[in-house]
């Protein structure tokens, strides 16, 4: 059942800064409920939600039963944010945003230090790109150095 949250807690940080869609989500609860001989009644009740709003989808993703280890599920994360720019370098950007609403979006009780990080990269992006302090390829470089700590920590997922 551990695997099972660790999933959904995945989707949900994945669907609430837009990395994931809810059709990914829904897909996903699809699946789950085909391969278990007894699916946990979030994931049932999750595989309904298509015709929902994104925020009653992430909500339900937060029922599924279980303990996880926020710390573990977001380095798993970012781990996956670092081996999607690895196959899509053009996506940089589009994960610096992604992880910026990640950091407004989430509710983790200790915003660590890779969070700062998230917001202080996505701050350098913007004034790279305005022209008014640094250079693009220079923050590009040291954004994918930030990521590529946790490459290691990065699973088989969708996205």
């Amino acid at each position: 059942m551990e695997d099972l949250k660790l999933k959904a807690e995945l989707y949900r940080l994945a669907l609430s800064c837009g990395f994931l869609t809810k059709k990914d989500v829904i897909d996903w609860a699809d699946n789950e409920i085909m391969i278990s001989e007894n699916p946990d009644i979030s994931i049932i009740e999750l595989s309904l939600l298509g015709s929902k709003n994104v925020e009653e989808v992430i909500s339900k993703l937060k029922e599924v039963t279980g303990n996880i280890d926020e710390e573990v599920t977001l380095k798993i994360l970012l781990g996956l944010f670092y081996k999607e720019i690895i196959k899509n370098p053009n996506k940089i950007q589009v994960i610096s945003t992604e992880l910026y609403h990640l950091y407004l979006s989430v509710e983790i009780d200790n915003k660590e230090e890779c969070y700062l990080w998230m917001m202080y990269l996505d701050d350098e992006f913007h004034l790279a790109n305005n022209g008014t302090y640094g250079d693009v390829e220079e923050v590009k470089s040291r954004y994918i150095d930030f990521l590529k700590q946790y490459e290691g920590y990065a699973i088989d997922f969708p996205g």
